[in-house]
C-alpha cells in the first residue's frame, strides 16, 4: 500500500492500484499507528485519552475505520467502461455516400466530419462554427455520420461507435464524438471532470459533479472578460501539469436557460437538442475568450449556489480540492501507478483551492475576478 500526504491528510494507494483513499486527520492518525504495528485496544485508548470518549467508542471509531480503508482498498480493480460494439444495418456503411464535408480545427487537433445528410451537417457545423477551418487541413480524424430513413451512424475512423434513433439525437453523438477524440488525442494524467477559464494567463478550474453549476457559472464568467477552456472536461497534459484547452460549445441545460439569458440574449433563439428525454442547448463561446494550447492552472474553486446568500470565496484545503476530483468523476488511467497519484496530489498541492458560495452569477463573477486579483 502507497500513502502520501497533502496538507496534513493521508492518501493511500490500495494494492490493486485502482483506488485512492483520502483520510481526515484523525483517521490519518489511526492509520499511521495500526501500520506501525499498535493494536486497536491501544489506539482506542489514546483517542479515549485525547477526546474524552469512552473506551467503547473510541474502539468502535477505530475498527470502523480500519475496516473501511481494508475493505475499500483490497477490492478488485474496477475494469474500465469499454464502449459495446455496434453492429450496423447490412451493407449501410458500404453504400453511403458523402454529400458534405467539413474539417473542424481545436488547438491541438483537427478532426474532418463527413455527411450524407445536409439537415445534419447544417445543425453539428451551426454548434461549431467557430472550429470550420478550410479543407486544406490536414485531419487527425476522420468521422463519418451516416443517416437513412431507418438508422444513423457515428464512425470514427471506420469504426461504428453509436447508432441513434434520430437527426437531433445524432448532432448530439457527433459533437460528443468530437470532444472525446480531443481527450484521447493527448497524453494526460487525468481528464478532469471540470469547467475551466483563464484570468491574466492563469487557469482556474471548477472540478464538480454533474449538475452544480460549474456550466452556467463558466458561461458567465467568460461572458465577462475571462478565458474559455471548457464547460465539462479538460485534460491535464502528463509531464507539464498544464491544463488543455477544448473550445467547443457550452452545453446549457433547461434550469440554465433562464438564469443565463441576461448574458447571452441569443439563448433563447438556439435550437435545442435532446437525447435520452434530455435537451440541451449549445452555446457558442464568444471569440474573444477562445483559449489556444495549454495554460497553468493556478486556482481551483468548488463552487456551490445557495438561494439569499451573500457571494463569499472561502481559501480551503487542497485536500478538498483532491476530494472533488476524486468524487467529481474525473477520469484517472487505471491501473493507478504510484508515480501518477504522487504528481495529481503534488499539482492539487500546488494550487490555490476555495469554496465559492454565491447566489446570483455577477456578485460570483466579481467575487472570483477581485479574488484572484488579490493573491
Amino acid at each position: 500500500m502507497h500513502h502520501y500526504n497533502l496538507d496534513g491528510h493521508t492518501v493511500l494507494l490500495g494494492k490493486n492500484a485502482d483506488r485512492l483513499q483520502l483520510l481526515n486527520p484523525l483517521a490519518g492518525y489511526i492509520w499511521k499507528l495500526n501500520q506501525q504495528g499498535e493494536a486497536s485496544e491501544g489506539i482506542a485508548a489514546d483517542l479515549s485519552r485525547e477526546f474524552g470518549v469512552s473506551q467503547k467508542q473510541a474502539l468502535q471509531d477505530v475498527d470502523r475505520a480500519i475496516s473501511k480503508w481494508t475493505n475499500e482498498l483490497s477490492m478488485a480493480p474496477r475494469p474500465y467502461q469499454q464502449r459495446t460494439s455496434v453492429v450496423p444495418p447490412i451493407g449501410l456503411y458500404s453504400r453511403w455516400c458523402p454529400v458534405v464535408e467539413t474539417v473542424f480545427a481545436l488547438p491541438r487537433f483537427a478532426v474532418r466530419v463527413r455527411y450524407n445528410s445536409r439537415k445534419i451537417a447544417n445543425c453539428l457545423g451551426s454548434i461549431l462554427d467557430h472550429l470550420a477551418v478550410d479543407q486544406g487541413n490536414k485531419p487527425d480524424y476522420t468521422i463519418d455520420i451516416v443517416a437513412d430513413e431507418k438508422a444513423y451512424m457515428i464512425i470514427v475512423d471506420g469504426r461504428v461507435t453509436e447508432m441513434a434513433n434520430s437527426p437531433e439525437e445524432t448532432v448530439v453523438m457527433g459533437f460528443r464524438e468530437i470532444v472525446e477524440l480531443g481527450c484521447r488525442h493527448e497524453d494526460w494524467l487525468t481528464i478532469l471532470h471540470a469547467g475551466g477559464v483563464t484570468w491574466k494567463g492563469q487557469g482556474i478550474v471548477f472540478p464538480s459533479s454533474g449538475g452544480a453549476g460549474k456550466t452556467t457559472l463558466t458561461a458567465a464568467l467568460i461572458q465577462q472578460g475571462f478565458g474559455y477552456i471548457n464547460d465539462d472536461v479538460i485534460p491535464l497534459e502528463r509531464g507539464s501539469n498544464k491544463l488543455i484547452s477544448l473550445p467547443v460549445n457550452l452545453c446549457i441545460k433547461p434550469g440554465s436557460w433562464p438564469i443565463l439569458q441576461s448574458f447571452y440574449s441569443q439563448l433563447k433563439h438556439l435550437q435545442s437538442f435532446g437525447r435520452n428525454h434530455v435537451s440541451v442547448k449549445y452555446l457558442p463561446p464568444p471569440r474573444a475568450a477562445i483559449t489556444s494550447g495549454v495554460c497553468t492552472a493556478k486556482y481551483l474553486i468548488l463552487p456551490r449556489r445557495q438561494s439569499g446568500v451573500v457571494a463569499t470565496l472561502e481559501e480551503i484545503s487542497p485536500i478538498e480540492g483532491l476530494r472533488a476530483i476524486v468524487e467529481g468523476d474525473s477520469l484517472l488511467p487505471r491501473p493507478l501507478k504510484p508515480g501518477d497519484v504522487e504528481t495529481l496530489i503534488d499539482w492539487v498541492g500546488s494550487l490555490r483551492c476555495y469554496h465559492l458560495t454565491y447566489d446570483k452569477l455577477l456578485p460570483a463573477v466579481e467575487m472570483i475576478r477581485s479574488g484572484v486579483d488579490s493573491v
